[in-house]
């Protein structure tokens, strides 16, 4: 059994199920029709059998599995994801850039070099001395909220949930 979950451990699940060890977490991303990776990590109790198994059938699938080794809140892909939409939301707020332009800019930028490289071959690529001196710079201007900003909390109060409701950013 697979679950998509981000958020509920699966370790704890699995400690109550006659056969934890077939459990695993295949986390899918939207739309699973168009996105290739699918995060898959074993919990504490999967063997190693079940996991091989479903890595290979996802391969065959032509899907592309990606091993996450630690069962950690969002994961791997959602915490990269939300912690980049931190920042956002923090440019959004200080009104540095109109939603339009962020997500242009994202889009016809680094959004494009990343679907051919990942972020550490971009890093390698640069020059890991030319990043470090970067984010000396940096990582003390970058929004560092530790609960979701005014701007998206009001948005969630007044309805503005995006696609669903046609009222969004």
């Amino acid at each position: 059994m697979a679950s998509n979950t981000s958020n509920l451990s699966m370790t704890g699940i699995a400690s109550d199920l006659r056969k934890g060890d077939r459990l695993l977490i295949t986390h899918w991303f939207n739309p699973p029709h168009l996105i290739p990776v699918v995060e898959v990590l074993k919990t504490a109790s999967t063997s190693e059998e079940t996991f091989r198994f479903t890595f290979d059938f996802l391969k065959r699938m032509g899907k592309e599995p990606v091993h996450v080794r630690k069962e950690i809140p969002g994961f791997l892909v959602n915490r990269i994801q939300t912690a980049m939409f931190r920042e956002i939301i923090g440019l959004l707020e200080a009104g540095v850039a109109s939603a339009e332009d962020i997500d242009k800019a994202v889009r016809g930028s680094f959004g494009l070099r990343l679907s051919v490289m990942g972020p550490l071959r971009v890093v390698d690529l640069a020059g890991v001395d030319l990043w470090y001196k970067g984010t000396k710079a940096l990582y003390p201007l970058f929004d560092n909220s530790r609960e979701p900003q005014e701007l998206l909390t009001r948005m969630v109060e007044h309805g503005l949930h995006g696609k669903k409701t046609e009222r969004d950013f």
